[in-house]
């Protein structure tokens, strides 16, 4: 029955079902000294536990227990409490009474209550109660300060207790699906919470204090200024709810807008027709206002239109009942339904039909019939299609077990954010009306308010007043001319607030305001002779005193007051309960006197500096779409842009449908602004319409008539690119004139079909000594128009050339071509549209595999499909099945490719396997088989991050996208090339003053500037020519024994968690890199502390090695900033000579030096590796930022710092930390510290390491006369050269 080994004293004790308490009670030693039990396969809480004296840690996971005894405190003993996945109802009062518990997990259980006793455990780090149906949690909770990890997810609370402040040591805490609405306003004093390194998880929560915009937003620095700003102003409810209007063009849309806030006909002409977007607003009832969003239905608008569709807003389905048909019911209606389900999930869509006056009502009656059950048959196929995708999962050997997980969630997911199309069990319901008549006007305006007012009471955003003045000044009437809103400009406006709120606060300290109910202010005072409960519970008066003395000068949600009395009564509860305890705590007394309370409330206004203030309910604005504003984008993010439709005036400019009639000459705008010609006018014009490149100049005054200046163009053009409408075509800076001058590639603009000498240009099949990786992008259901444009675009950012046409792209970017297409394939099956992403690259057929031309062959395919994946991800209801194209095929030129599923991309294949079978196997004989090179990326390809298909839906919180840390793509580079070009040319002018290399007019500085370049090439000449002998690895064959005799000191050290290089410093002591201990050393520790897993081990010849522990706690000497730490070993090693007397006190690290490394890297063989000094100057960081592609702000960048050496190395990377490094003579000089990464999952550009002589100095310092330094480093043996 019991698993183990059969020792006198075990313990730990593992048993299954049938549980045996007589056999375990017989067992009389084994209870004396059992400290870890593990029990599955009851229904009950065995008595016999409590005879278990020593027990520390119990496991009850996974039974059927359903109550715990009321002695469970008699396990005095006990740690750890762990009843996961069972049925137990309540916890005892008894609970509190286990003082050293420190970890109670509950998970998955059925609590409603948790006993006030628990704030007892003062011990208590780790507390999981989630998974149970939990509503309040006792604000006793909040006494247990050492708590490190709450989880109380998947529960029923509906608010958290005033004091939760007290817990300021959590760095985890999991809220997630419960009813929590507000958070207290002492939340914020959780501090541990806002270091980066934890977590808080707060989705699937109706918060409207904080919004869940501000905690998803900003984090807890959001929740500390929100709080904050609660604390020092009023707070203000939103009142207010967006509608959106969509539809074919002409379909009434914007009469039927105007009609129904006018209360009478309002008919819109085919000239007023709306360009990308109207907004109205539409006062209703209660003083709700109603925003309308009237979307232009032209085709070319939907380019724009869903960047502004958002979420928790109705959306009326505009269409002409009048022209409808069967056959135009996807084009008016499903396509509709479609875009807004795609991108908004769980939207709530409504249909309207327009002008019903010119319709019969039998011809009414008969097309509402249809289009109601040809929508109801749509959601059937809808919950159809992801119901057999999910069946399909399980079957599916490709995928790996995270990647399955991430498909499930993804679908389930959609499968729940599928669109409310009427009211839940009932039909679908269609209004019509007319703005002609006003017929069925009044009854749809009673609907829609009503429908608003169900959605908007969804988000109740309870904000500061502060935030919300921001929004009505941004909206008034100083700013209706203006398009954006320059962020400066804000300043003066909350420092004009911050001084009328000193002034009513000096005023009225703590005056009740007049609009304040009796209920919503109060002043908490008790008796000085009241005391508090005997627990030391003195935090949570204080987080009380606080909180309240905040309430008497404020007013806050009312469930702010709820939870603040709550807290009031069970602390004067408790006070009465604890008169007589002669070790009580203190009354909570508020202060009487004004300055006092003054005092305290100008400490409470003590906030972030205005900007950082402005910056928060800048945020939140932007987060629920009341603004646009990019704060990461350092061209946009001084731009506010205050009114969406004011933004959509930007575009109709560039976007329109009749923008070819804009481009009059007769406009003198044109001669004006752009300074045209007439015959450069029309050139710039021709050339717009054959390749739909839009001259700056003419974007220039077509913006011109806005009011905007050159600088503010500059940025709008950069906000054009970030929502991938364009992208920038530059003139050539080699030869210029010969091409376009500066301009917008606007790929919606393109008409022209395939290039004439595309088959020149990408030959089918690719040559012989090419190889080819092809992605297929399948839309089954649906493809966002505008996608594959955007696409073109996003493109752009990793190429250098490209040829555009409607439905393609070809582009290159060195070696390597691309090809991107768009194609829709009509069948039985219905109509699907693809996308096919193809990379080209010559290979040359060298070993070992994963060549470098394989590599960067990958590099560019998984950069571009990166985009591709993030497009996709923006409309997260879009299905989109991915399929890699069997390269074996695709050299064959077959018409019909095997396909591979795009999961492979997820896949690592097994290092011996080599070729895989064509994935048409077994309809071709024989079997053809693929390199595998061709179908799983390289490892190295593959560790930035983790890839997840897009299959269904949603965006996971796993997938990460990280542009920002790649390195720069080639057409960055292309544009880069003038200021590379001016680096350098100041760098050369330094070292040569006066050089020039622009000629002169004058014939006598023409001369004079000829001499000094042709001195300047003969001296870079030189040096070229002789390049091959300026750094010389060669070393003296007479030192060559020296140095290999000195190798067998260096050893290879292990520890459980990783490995690191040393060397024999002294008799019996070695040195290597702290950051060894620290990182991997004293973590292991923690877990295992067996002296055998402490290694070190000297490789003195293949046949011969010498192996001792050495002492993980214990470090001679040691500095984290020189990275070196000394250890004793246990034994000393024979044949190995101490280094440290070898130490050399000259420089050798200068130019065209060499040192020799000898190292253990990886925890492999000892290598030796000849590494020449790398010099740290300004011409090295203009060759590795711009030559090699670093970012402008590396994350990790060297310096030529004193005590260090830098150099190049081809081997000794991770692992060779803490390895020697000698020079030619053999002298100790160097110990090897660290690379430089200068981006996430770059090879490092040079290494570092820490000279010996400023070692040995810190050494002396530390162990002063201490016979152990001589003996490591003997004075007579300092000067060895």
């Amino acid at each position: 029955m019991y698993t183990g080994h059969k020792k006198a004293h075990r313990s730990t004790l593992n048993s299954n079902f049938p549980f045996d308490e007589e056999e375990l009670q017989q067992t009389e030693r084994a209870r004396n000294h059992l400290t870890e039990l593990h029990i599955n396969g009851i229904n009950y809480f065995p008595q016999i536990i409590f005879q278990c004296s020593t027990l520390k840690a119990i496991f009850l996971n996974d039974n059927y227990i359903d109550m715990l005894p009321d002695n469970i405190s008699n396990l005095v003993s006990m740690r750890q409490l762990s009843l996961s996945h069972n049925h137990v109802k309540t916890l005892p009062k008894s609970i509190g009474g286990c003082l050293m518990l420190t970890i109670l997990q509950m998970d998955h259980n059925r609590l409603k209550r948790i006993p006030e006793s628990i704030g007892n455990l003062s011990c208590l780090e780790k507390f999981d109660a989630s998974s149970n149906m939990l509503d309040v949690l006792p604000s006793t909770f909040c006494r247990c300060n050492k708590l490190t990890y709450i989880n109380m997810a998947n529960n029923v609370l509906q608010a958290l207790p005033l004091n939760i402040g007290n817990l300021e040591h959590v760095q985890h805490f999991d809220l997630q699906a419960n009813k929590v609405s507000c958070l207290p306003l002492t939340f914020d004093r959780m501090r541990t919470l806002r270091k980066s390194t934890s977590k808080l998880v707060l989705i699937e929560n109706p918060l409207i204090h904080p919004p869940l915009e501000v905690c998803l937003q900003l984090g807890m620095y959001g929740i500390h200024t929100y709080l904050k700003e609660l604390r020092r102003s009023d707070a203000h409810k939103m009142n207010y709810q967006k509608l959106v209007l969509v539809g074919e063009t002409m379909a009434g849309k914007t009469s039927l807008a105007q009609t129904l806030m006018n209360s009478s006909s309002q008919l819109t002409t085919d000239q007023q027709r709306t360009v990308v977007l109207e907004q109205h607003t539409w006062p209703a009832e209660g003083g709700l206002e109603i925003q309308i969003n009237d979307f232009g239905g032209h085709e070319m608008y939907h380019l724009t239109s869903p960047c502004f569709f958002t979420p928790n807003v109705p959306y009326l389905l505009i269409f002409d009942i009048k022209k409808y048909t069967r056959q135009t019911h996807h084009k008016d209606i499903g396509c509709w339904i479609d875009i807004v389900r795609m991108k908004v999930p769980r939207a709530t869509i409504r249909m309207v039909g327009t002008h019903q006056d010119e319709c019969s009502s039998e011809e009414i009656g008969e097309k509402l019939q249809y289009i109601a059950q040809t929508v109801q048959n749509d959601e059937a196929k809808w919950k159809a299609d992801i119901t057999s995708q999910l069946d399909m999962i399980e079957s599916n050997e490709c995928l790996g077990d995270l990647a399955r997980q991430h498909r499930q969630e993804c679908l389930q997911t959609h499968l729940n954010n599928l669109p409310n199309l009427h009211e839940p069990d009932s039909p679908v319901e269609i209004r019509t009306v007319s703005s002609s008549d006003l017929g069925g006007i009044d009854s749809l305006s009673s609907d829609i308010r009503e429908l608003c007012k169900q959605v908007g009471s969804n988000r109740q955003d309870t904000i500061p007043k502060i935030w919300f003045d921001l929004y009505e000044m941004l909206q008034g009437t100083e700013y209706d001319n203006q398009h954006f809103v320059h962020l400066d400009d804000l300043q003066p406006y909350l420092k004009e607030l911050d001084e009328l709120e000193a002034l009513k606060l000096h005023e009225a300290p703590t005056q009740k305001l007049e609009s304040e109910s009796d209920d919503e202010f109060y002043m908490y005072e008790e008796e000085s002779d009241t005391e508090s409960d005997d627990d030391g519970d003195d935090t949570t008066g204080e987080e009380l005193n606080v909180a309240l003395k905040t309430q008497c000068c404020m007013k806050v949600p009312s469930c702010h007051y709820q939870e603040t009395n709550a807290a009031k009564k069970d602390v004067c509860s408790k006070n009465e309960g604890n008169k007589n305890d002669a070790n009580a705590h203190q009354p909570l007394v508020f202060p009487s006197d004004k300055s006092e309370t003054v005092k305290y409330r100008e400490e409470s206004m003590c906030l972030a500096p205005v900007s950082k203030r402005l910056i928060a309910a800048l945020h939140y604005l932007n987060a629920v779409g009341l603004i646009t504003w990019y704060p990461d984008d350092e061209k946009l993010k001084n731009l506010i842009f205050h009114r969406p439709a004011k933004l959509v005036e930007i575009f109709k400019a560039i976007i329109n449908h009749d923008i070819k009639k804009q481009l009059d000459f007769k406009d003198v705008v044109f001669s004006t602004v752009g300074q045209f010609s007439k015959q450069g006018f029309a050139r710039a014009v021709q050339e717009f319409e054959s390749t739909a490149n839009l001259s700056v100049a003419i974007v220039r005054c077509l913006w011109h008539k806005l009011g905007f200046s050159k600088e503010d163009i500059e940025s709008l053009i950069k906000l054009m690119i970030k929502f991938d409408i364009c992208y920038e075509v530059l003139e050539s800076k080699v030869a210029p004139g010969l091409q376009s001058s500066h301009s917008l590639h606007i790929p919606w603009y393109l008409s022209a079909d395939p290039p004439q000498d595309l088959s020149r240009m990408w030959p089918q099949p690719p040559p012989d000594d090419y190889q080819q990786l092809t992605m297929q992008y399948h839309f089954p259901t649906f493809c966002p128009r505008g996608l594959f444009e955007r696409a073109s675009v996003r493109l752009h950012r990793h190429i250098a050339h490209r040829v555009n046409w409607k439905n393609g792209v070809w582009a290159e970017v060195d070696n390597r071509q691309i090809l991107l297409t768009r194609a829709t394939i009509d069948d039985e099956s219905g109509r699907e549209v693809v996308f096919n992403l193809s990379v080209r690259a010559q290979v040359t057929a060298q070993e070992p595999r994963h060549t470098d031309d394989i590599s960067q062959l990958w590099k560019t395919f998984l950069s571009i499909h990166r985009d591709m994946q993030s497009l996709i991800q923006d409309w997260p209801g879009l299905r989109c099945d991915l399929f890699l194209q069997c390269a074996h095929c695709a050299k064959m030129g077959k018409d019909k490719p095997g396909l591979f599923p795009g999961e492979v991309l997820e896949q690592q294949c097994q290092q011996d396997v080599r070729t895989v079978p064509c994935p048409q196997y077994p309809v071709i004989f024989p079997v053809p088989k693929v390199s595998t090179d061709l179908v799983y990326p390289p490892k190295s390809c593959m560790e930035k991050e983790q890839y997840f298909v897009t299959y269904s839906a949603g965006v996971s919180s796993e997938t990460s996208v990280d542009h920002a840390s790649s390195p720069v793509s080639e057409m960055d580079r292309l544009h880069l090339g003038v200021d590379i070009l001016q680096e350098v040319t100041a760098l050369v002018q330094k070292k040569y003053p006066g050089i020039s290399f622009v000629p002169s007019r004058d014939r006598q500085d023409e001369a004079q500037r000829t001499t000094t370049v042709r001195e300047f090439h003969d001296q870079l000449s030189s040096r070229v020519q002789h390049f091959s002998s300026v750094t010389d690895y060669s070393i003296d064959y007479e030192d060559f024994p020296t140095i290999t005799e000195r190798m067998k000191s260096v050893c290879l050290l292990v520890c459980p968690e990783g490995t690191a290089t040393g060397f024999l410093v002294g008799p019996k002591h070695v040195m290597t890199n702290y950051h060894f201990l620290q990182l991997y050393v004293e973590p292991a520790l923690r877990t295992n502390n067996n002296p055998d897993r402490y290694t070190a081990t000297f490789h003195f010849s293949s046949m011969q090695t010498f192996r001792t522990r050495f002492c993980p706690t214990y470090y001679l000497s040691y500095d984290a900033e020189l990275d070196y730490a000394i250890l004793e070993l246990e034994h000393v090693p024979p044949h190995a000579a101490p280094l440290g007397q070898f130490v050399s006190e000259l420089h050798v690290c200068h130019q065209d030096g060499v040192v020799i490394v000898v190292g253990h890297p990886g925890g492999q063989r000892k290598r030796v590796d000849f590494c020449p000094i790398a010099v740290v100057d300004q011409n090295f960081e203009v060759h590795i930022r711009n030559v090699r592609g670093i970012p402008d702000n590396p994350t990790d960048f060297p310096g030529q710092v004193a005590g260090r050496a830098n150099y190049h190395t081809s081997s000794m990377f991770h692992g060779s930390s803490g390895s020697p490094g000698f020079d030619k003579s053999g002298n100790l000089v160097v110990m090897h510290t660290r690379g430089f990464f200068p981006y996430s999952n770059s090879p490092s550009i040079v290494e570092q390491g820490v000279l010996m002589t400023s070692i040995r100095e810190h050494v002396g310092r530390t162990l002063g006369n201490d016979t152990r330094f001589s003996e490591m480093f003997p004075p007579q043996m300092m000067d060895i050269g």
